[in-house]
């Protein structure tokens, strides 16, 4: 794990003995004060609120039913407040002495809580039924924290800060009943609160030790010092966007933690990127026809959407243009190991220029240009992008808006070159244009397609080098039809069968090993991939990739690792996928997600003519 990066918030109340801490329903982080008989909230930007509270509240939870459950440590009790702050209900807990501290939500919609005092770990349901059950633990192995883990299991701290006999151990409890215990490194740790962290670990709060923990399921160890000395680190939450929350019990601080992803499996071909529409990006890594994993990326305001993939940095090949819906401003998201790595501005450029596409026009090794086009004039404009900042402008040329672009690729077969295709949106007619050094240097009529054909994809899938093929769909038959094109001439047409309209193509990107043009193909009802093997020609083979919920749109496949070649021809196809084939993207500043719903539903089973 590389170092973490903390950042504190101080609480209003001196002395507040901040406590337990959980993310609400509402979106906000909570905690207890139990030095200060209060509840407070604290926003993602660190704004908090506090809210007067019974009892020396301890722990606290988002409970199934929205509201946040505590305990009342004082009060032997267990407590309900709204995320307004309003407290609707106490129950009594059965044990006298039961010194309830942490309480968490289980898997079976109830409560659970630890008794330090007993011993015990305690159910309550939403409507206020407690039961107890004994732990079986020896003496001084007190449990004080309980989550439920990634592995299905129970796991919670043993310890308490207020007893020198402490075990100084991390338990797990199986739903059969079976114990196991994990130490710490630091000896008299005293780990406090527990959470299951956004990289599927054990993150726990090390009060003696002032430390943050973290314990992976087979019980290995890494730890993290406080930045502030003697905080006593207490209570820990996973809050969202890859965020750690935990409190300082003499600190008198919240803190803030950032997890980085962990880098790409090894066997990891493609990176494939999904958006939600609160703004929220994951990223997808793929490979041997599979996902392999999956993280978030980030939360990037609504008005921002997704633009592009491409190399513009200089260093790789999966970095993230946005744009802002509203005032054309173009944002970069520098993207390595799974992680945003940096954020650039590139400026801002009117609304009336729509993206077109990416790809190497300048001829410049190792960079993705950008081309935007007029949707008064049909003018295009190149920008050269190089080191996440716009090096260089160029007039393309105008071409009547009659004319849509279908895609970009290598073509004319001229390495280091991206072309572009257009066709007639009322003839089916397409003209193939030869692009170099920002100056379109050829014209060449490459004949005409019946318009109830679209195109659906570009990709290598004749196998042939400095090749780039397309991808056509009927969208009337749900027929399937494939163009080599090399040397400016469309070389040969081959059918691959008719298919079912409930999938459409998501992607194309080298899914089955490197250099591979493999298509990736989502169902519009279910969410489900598929990923179609594409070689000679010909589908060679179709296999599940499971099923994203349909909350999450896909925006582009790009290679990974980085191919180093500016041409990227694949991955020029992989980014117009995001388009929607046959000019789906004329009409918009951004490359939207899921727009060839009319275009491209393709292949539920791999069929051949």
């Amino acid at each position: 794990m590389p170092s973490l990066s903390v950042t504190e918030f101080s609480i209003p109340t001196a002395n507040s003995t901040a406590f337990s801490i959980t993310a609400g329903a509402d979106g906000n982080i909570w905690f207890t004060e139990t030095g200060g008989n209060k509840i407070g909230r604290i926003s993602l930007a660190g704004a908090i609120t506090e809210f007067s509270a019974p009892g020396a509240p301890g722990g606290i939870t988002a409970g199934p039913d929205g509201a946040l459950w505590f305990t009342e440590i004082g009060g032997n009790k267990i407590g309900r407040m709204t995320t307004a702050g309003v407290i609707t209900n106490e129950f009594a807990i059965p044990t006298p002495g039961a010194a309830v501290h942490e309480i968490t939500t289980g898997s079976d919609g109830a409560l659970w809580f630890a008794e330090a005092g007993t011993d015990k770990i305690g159910r309550i349901t939403t409507s206020g039924v407690v039961t107890e059950f004994s732990t079986g633990l020896a003496a001084g192995s007190t449990p004080f924290d309980i989550v439920s883990g990634p592995d299905g299991a129970l796991w919670f701290s043993e310890s308490d800060v207020l007893k020198t006999d402490n075990a100084n151990t991390i338990g797990r409890l199986t739903t059969t009943g079976s114990f196991t215990q994990f130490s710490p490194p630091t000896a008299n740790s005293v780990p406090q609160g527990i959470t299951v962290g956004p990289d599927g670990a054990l993150w726990f709060a090390e009060a003696g030790g002032n430390n943050i923990g973290r314990v992976t399921t087979d019980g290995n160890f890494t730890e993290f010092a406080v930045p502030t000395a003697n905080s006593a680190a207490f209570a820990i939450v996973t809050g969202p966007d890859r965020t750690i929350w935990f409190t300082e019990l003499t600190g008198n601080n919240i803190g803030e933690i950032t997890v980085p992803n962990p880098a790409p499996p090894a066997g990891t071909t493609a990176d494939m990127i999904l958006r939600r529409a609160d703004g929220t990006y994951l990223i997808y890594d793929l490979g041997n026809n599979a996902i392999l994993a999956s993280a978030q990326l980030a939360q990037v305001g609504t008005d921002f959407q997704f633009a592009g993939l491409g190399d513009f940095n200089g260093a790789d090949t999966t970095d993230m243009l946005l744009r802002n819906g509203n005032t054309g401003a173009f944002q970069v998201y520098d993207i390595g190991n799974n992680n945003v790595t940096n954020s650039a501005s590139l400026g801002a450029v009117g609304l009336d220029w729509r993206v077109a596409g990416f790809g190497g026009f300048s001829g410049n090794p190792g960079e993705t240009d950008m081309m935007l086009r007029n949707t008064n004039t049909g003018a295009f404009q190149v920008y050269d992008i190089s080191n996440n900042m716009i090096t260089n402008s160029v007039s393309v040329g105008t071409v009547g808006t009659n004319f849509v672009v279908a895609g970009f690729g290598d073509f004319s077969s001229n390495p280091g070159e991206s072309d572009m295709l257009m066709r007639n949106s009322s003839t089916g007619a397409f003209e193939l244009y030869d692009i170099s050094n920002n100056t379109i240097t050829n014209a060449v009529a490459m004949g005409a397609v019946g318009t109830n054909w679209r195109v659906a994809a570009f990709g290598d899938f004749s196998g042939n080098e400095n090749e780039t093929d397309m991808l056509m769909r009927n969208t009337n038959t749900g027929q399937f039809e494939l163009y080599d094109l090399a040397n400016n001439q469309i070389m040969a047409a081959f059918s691959l069968g008719t298919v079912g309209l409930d999938w459409q193509v998501a992607g194309v990107g080298p899914l089955n090993g490197p250099g591979t043009s493999d298509m990736v193909l989502r169902n519009v009802n279910t969410g489900a991939f598929e990923v179609y093997d594409i070689g000679n020609n010909m589908i060679t083979s179709a296999t599940s990739l499971g099923t994203v919920g349909l909350d999450f749109q896909v925006g582009g496949i790009a290679a990974d690792p980085p191919t180093g070649n500016s041409s990227q021809a694949a991955q020029l196809a992989q980014a117009m996928a995001g388009f929607g084939g046959g000019g789906a993207g004329e009409g918009l500043n951004t490359a939207p997600f899921g727009a060839d719903t009319s275009q491209q539903p393709l292949l539920t089973t791999s069929q051949h003519a």
